[in-house]
């Protein structure tokens, strides 16, 4: 008995490339829109301006109001605080004791839903390889 051996095309590897790439892209795209719509809406700013996705390397990021000390901000949204004291606060030289934060999660609940494949991710590409 004979067997027979798969010698894929010379091009399979480019097409399985691009197929990852567009899964990634669809992937990246899915968790943002998620966690824009599971963002918490008090000022409405991560929901409109701080969940960016990365094309460069299909990244779901997500970003404060620019400088410190709102840079973190998506970070104590995700995951609180606790109870601690703000140095100086409101540029009036006196310490206040804030309570903290329950945690808001958003970007997690994002990250680990369940999702289908759409059909139209792979076909597209598929069909463009040899056969």
């Amino acid at each position: 008995m004979a067997f027979r051996v798969y010698v894929p095309a010379p091009t399979a590897q480019a097409h399985i490339d691009a197929i990852q790439d567009d899964l990634r892209e669809w992937l990246a795209g899915a968790v943002a829109k998620d966690a824009r719509r599971y963002a918490p809406r008090d000022t409405g700013y991560l929901k409109t301006h701080g969940i960016q996705v990365t094309h460069d390397n299909h990244r779901v990021t997500a970003i404060g109001a620019g400088m410190p000390p709102n840079a973190d901000a998506p970070a104590y949204v995700e995951y609180g605080t606790r109870a601690h004291d703000i140095p100086n606060a409101f540029g009036y030289g006196i310490t206040v004791r804030h309570p903290g934060t329950e945690a808001q999660p958003f970007l997690r609940p994002a990250a680990y839903r369940k999702r289908r494949i759409p059909p139209w991710v792979v076909k597209a590409r598929a069909s463009q390889a040899d056969r």
